[in-house]
């Protein structure tokens, strides 16, 4: 989370200049989709690949998001675990893959989640945002990695970041 956090630091985000490019183009280069453009194209999976590889893990090397859901291994009954990659199916169709960061407050009686992921946002950035749980198709680890119980401990993000939506990651 902690590499996840500094690009968000660093203000990336689709069509924003030069720094923002480079960036983008370094997240697809931790995939097969090597030449994707790096100020059109979704980056979702690619920026998970990323920070992966920046960390130590494999990932699928692929830049679509639905594709995660059969990479590394689900977490415990496949719940929310801090740090856990989230691959979300959108009630309109489209996918979007993040990190888990938390939990967000309920709406509408609806348990929500707090992420942190590339190509989110009204500005196509690394941001914070938040989605319903009932969202989310998947809740994914890398295989090598070691759970703990602390992982499932989520904490409540009084902002957990503006809501999601299928036309915030295209």
């Amino acid at each position: 989370m902690a590499v996840a956090d500094s690009e968000y630091q660093l203000g990336i985000k689709r069509g924003g200049g030069v720094v923002s490019t480079e960036h983008i183009r370094d997240y697809f280069g931790a995939t097969s989709d090597v030449h994707a453009n790096p100020n059109r194209d979704a980056y979702c999976a690619a920026f998970v690949n990323w920070c992966l590889k920046r960390v130590g893990y494999d990932g699928n090397n692929d830049a679509w998001s639905a594709n995660l859901a059969r990479w590394g291994k689900s977490t415990r009954g496949n719940k929310p675990a801090y740090g856990a990659v989230a691959v979300i199916r959108f009630p309109t169709g489209g996918h979007h893959v993040t990190f888990v960061n938390g939990k967000a407050p309920p709406a509408h009686g609806q348990p929500r989640i707090a992420t942190l992921g590339g190509n989110q946002g009204t500005g196509h950035a690394v941001t914070y945002s938040s989605l319903p749980e009932s969202w989310v198709v998947a809740y994914r680890f890398p295989s090598d990695y070691t759970e703990s119980d602390d992982d499932y401990d989520l904490k409540l993000m009084e902002h957990g970041g503006p809501q999601m939506s299928e036309a915030s990651t295209r």
